[in-house]
């Protein structure tokens, strides 16, 4: 299980098209859940930031310029999602187990395994 970042004014191309976007490769496996989190810093108040749960279908460059279409950036990466689905909204630390500081992750990571067992759970 794969947390990615993404702000809100990036989270409608996700959910439009089923992709995130990243500079820094994401070496998941196909099939693998992914969560989807809205940065901190654009999240309405009082809003959980993990609502939408996808899975990994692959991360590829962006040589066809995707993500300057989508997100009017240019990212590195684009990730393809699949089985994108809205899910009972939440928030790491109301199910986290570990002491993993995912406050610091800037774009993604992959989910302790102790966190995932919980997280599983709940999708």
């Amino acid at each position: 299980m794969w947390l990615l970042k993404t702000r809100g004014e990036n989270l409608p191309g996700v959910l439009k098209h089923s992709k995130h976007a990243t500079n820094r490769w994401l070496a998941a496996e196909p099939g693998d859940v992914v969560l989807i989190a809205e940065t901190k810093a654009t999240l309405a108040k009082g809003a959980k930031r993990i609502r939408y749960a996808a899975d990994f279908e692959a991360c590829r460059e962006d040589k066809r310029g995707e993500s300057i279409i989508f997100w009017r950036r240019s990212f590195k990466y684009v990730i393809d999602l699949r089985n994108l689905r809205e899910i009972e909204p939440f928030d790491l630390k109301d199910v986290q187990v570990s002491q993993r500081n995912y406050g610091i992750v800037r774009d993604h990571c992959r989910m302790a395994v102790e966190d995932e067992e919980m997280i599983g759970q709940r999708i």
